[in-house]
């Protein structure tokens, strides 16, 4: 929800993933970072990368089960053989490992576990008006006097000529 992937152009993504993204962002403005974001419940653990990709995150999975991750590979003298296989994490995805079923799980099976906890899509489709839907209202002609409707927002002249004028 606060670091999600780039989802708005993306027309491939899952209608559900995408009603997901589209709903919280109705709740908050997505953090672009640029983040890593490393979490743990003090069961699982993982780790997210914002959907620029500006920091590295990379990770290494060894033949016993040993993760390493960090900014950098090498942090850990770990002997190549030992090495199932390594990587880094994309912009935008979620590494994540589930200590108690001990496994690591899929970014794609957590987003889509996500969009399916709950009817997002049916939020969307119930509760957001798109302005482009509307339609088109010719806009009124207004003439009002400039003093009056500057005294009812508490505004002065001064205000008028030092900030509302060279902002305009």
């Amino acid at each position: 929800m606060l670091v999600p992937t780039a989802w708005e152009q993306n027309n491939l993504l899952d209608k559900n993933i995408r009603a997901f993204h589209k709903y919280h962002t109705c709740l908050i403005e997505p953090w672009d970072g640029p983040a890593a974001i490393a979490f743990t419940d003090g069961q699982s653990i993982g780790a997210v990368l914002d959907r620029n990709g500006l920091r590295p995150c990379r990770y290494i999975v060894t033949k016993s089960g040993f993760v390493v991750m960090a900014s950098e590979v090498g942090v850990l003298d770990i002997i190549p053989s030992d090495i199932l296989y390594s990587g880094r994490l994309e912009p935008g995805k979620t590494f994540f490992i589930d200590t108690a079923r001990g496994c690591i799980v899929e970014d794609s099976q957590i987003k889509k576990e996500l969009a399916l906890n709950k009817p997002y899509e049916q939020w969307v489709r119930n509760n957001i008006l798109e302005l482009d839907s509307l339609a088109d209202i010719a806009p009124r002609k207004y003439i009002a006097d400039t003093l009056k409707q500057l005294k009812s927002f508490g505004y002065t002249r001064e205000d008028l000529k030092m900030i509302i004028k060279p902002m305009a």
